[in-house]
């Protein structure tokens, strides 16, 4: 096997891992922030869902804390 052939058969492979791992760690990351954002919302928090059809294609979710009634409150 020359050396263009190995490059050719590895590089993809290798490559193909690569964004195999990065896609895992992303769906990880989503999901930690969607488990943190059902826990302020469970909490007691508000979540507000500003949404524009059309061509605007926007979707805004805003997700607000209850003020802490721990450390000197009453």
């Amino acid at each position: 096997m020359d050396a263009a052939t190995a490059v050719t058969t590895i590089v993809p492979l290798v490559v193909a891992e690569v964004c195999a791992v990065t896609g895992l760690w992303l769906r990880l990351r989503w999901r930690r922030h969607l488990i943190r954002a059902a826990e302020v919302v469970a909490a007691g928090g508000r979540v507000e869902v500003d949404e524009q059809g059309g061509d605007g294609l926007r979707l805004r979710v805003t997700i607000t804390r209850t003020p802490s009634q721990g450390r000197g409150g009453a």
